[in-house]
């Protein structure tokens, strides 16, 4: 049983020589009780789906910028006359890629 308190190791073996504990239901599992905790953690850590779906819905959305929309374009589509007739610079990895609007990449000398 829980409560705060570890189960009496010799009370309750099993025939495996496993301690046997009860679940704590979650309207009553405290986060504070280190013993509950790790209770929990040892039936669900080894869960890959349980695990997947905490991460993706509770950790990622928490801890990460999350947008609704990504936007995305390649170096042609931003570079080009396609979105913008006129551009003061480009900015990126160097290569000869580039969009024929552009012209050829200027390299820094140096740098390469």
């Amino acid at each position: 049983t829980f409560g705060g308190t570890k189960p009496d190791k010799n009370k309750n073996k099993n025939n495996d020589d496993k301690i046997t504990t009860t679940i704590v239901p979650l309207p009553i599992f405290q986060l504070s009780d280190q013993h509950q905790v790790q209770q929990l953690f040892d039936r669900v850590a080894k869960l890959p789906d349980l695990v997947h779906h905490y991460v993706q819905q509770m950790v990622f959305p928490a801890t990460m910028q999350h947008q609704v929309t990504k936007l995305s374009a390649s170096g042609q589509e931003l570079a080009g006359d396609m979105l913008f007739k006129r551009r003061f610079g480009f900015s990126g990895t160097p290569s000869d890629l580039l969009p024929l609007e552009v012209g050829r990449c200027g390299y820094e000398r140096a740098t390469e």
